[in-house]
């Protein structure tokens, strides 16, 4: 009796050992559906994007953006005519390319990048050197920073500007990355290529106001900053009697058009320190014009707290950041002066976060 009931219980162990077995696997077999089902899904949906991600294609890409180094380079050494702004374009796409490659990034935006540089390099292979081609917004990109964007827009038409246009070129780039890293995991993933972005601007605003050609006469003496007191856009006397100066010097060369930058220390909203700096250009160029400069060779450039003179948080740091900066198109002097006669430190009991 005792024999039959230990098989018994044995055959039920056997038969309860087969229904777990049975039970994992139907479960592992499920599972491996599932996700042949998602990876499947993936690709279908990469592909009605356009988007390539077989290893293959990924090679091939990578070998053509070699190739069209090579190519870039021949144009770069085998002619001083060619357009610097279309070079450094094509230069900047590659650079992109070549990074989003190396990070084996599976979105497409390498193979776009290395696209709109072989549109260019095309280009001037063929001889239309002055085709400038539009800065797309990728497809796994998006536009931010659309004040950055807005200096882009306001630079355009001096793109062929031998001292700007390198520097323009690869801000558009720039900006067009940084919304490919925002797209993909948001600001924080996105925070190098956007100071990076940010530096381009500033070396674009610096190469203008030092781009000076050889065959211009200076302008002597003519400063080069007008400041404002906190929160303030109006011209005190000190600072009218620096305007003066600086119609004087401009009234004797009527063939140049002006530049006027405006500025605010970093306090305050970003909208806010833009509309300050708006009113601060536009109120050098009133009393410019009340000194005898014709309003139509003033050009008005607001750029709130984006680029500072000076880096410190010290009160005469913040001072020195409110101005309006005056810049001669296309030229500008080498011996402007940086006045700091009317600079505007208020007293350290009177710090605020109000600009």
């Amino acid at each position: 009796m005792m024999t039959r009931l230990y098989l018994i219980w044995q055959k039920t162990q056997q038969q309860r050992a087969l229904i777990l077995i049975a039970t994992v696997a139907v479960s592992m077999l499920s599972s491996c559906s599932n996700t042949t089902r998602l990876v499947d899904e993936s690709a279908s949906i990469a592909f009605e994007k356009g988007v390539t991600i077989t290893d293959s294609a990924y090679q091939n890409s990578l070998e053509n953006l070699h190739a069209l180094q090579e190519r870039l380079h021949r144009l770069r050494i085998g002619s001083t005519t060619i357009n610097n702004y279309q070079l450094c374009k094509a230069n900047a796409w590659l650079d992109m390319a070549y990074t989003e490659y190396t990070d084996n990034d599976r979105t497409g935006v390498a193979i776009e990048a290395r696209q709109e540089a072989e549109k260019i390099i095309q280009g001037l292979e063929q001889g239309t050197k002055n085709r400038h081609y539009e800065t797309p917004i990728l497809n796994a990109s998006q536009k931010v920073r659309k004040d950055l964007w807005q200096l882009v827009d306001q630079w355009q038409d001096r793109k062929d500007n031998q001292c700007v246009s390198c520097d323009l070129a690869r801000l558009e780039v720039q900006l067009v990355w940084v919304g490919h890293e925002y797209f993909e995991q948001g600001w924080r993933h996105a925070l190098a290529a956007e100071q990076q972005a940010e530096r381009y601007a500033r070396t674009l605003l610096d190469s203008q106001s030092q781009c000076v050609q050889a065959d211009i006469i200076a302008t002597p003496n003519m400063p080069k900053f007008v400041h404002f007191s906190l929160d303030e856009h109006r011209i005190d006397d000190v600072s009218k009697s620096i305007v003066r100066r600086m119609a004087e010097s401009l009234l004797l060369y009527p063939n140049h058009n002006i530049l006027l930058i405006g500025h605010a220390d970093f306090r305050g909203a970003d909208r806010h320190n833009l509309r300050l700096s708006q009113r601060r250009a536009e109120s050098v160029a009133k009393v410019l014009t009340e000194f005898g400069v014709e309003r139509q060779r003033i050009n008005i450039k607001a750029v709130g707290s984006l680029f500072p003179v000076q880096k410190g948080n010290s009160l005469e740091d913040l001072a020195r950041n409110r101005r309006v900066e005056l810049i001669l198109l296309p030229k500008q002097s080498k011996r402007s002066e940086i006045s700091s006669v009317d600079l505007k430190v208020e007293p350290s009991t009177k710090l605020k976060n109000n600009e």
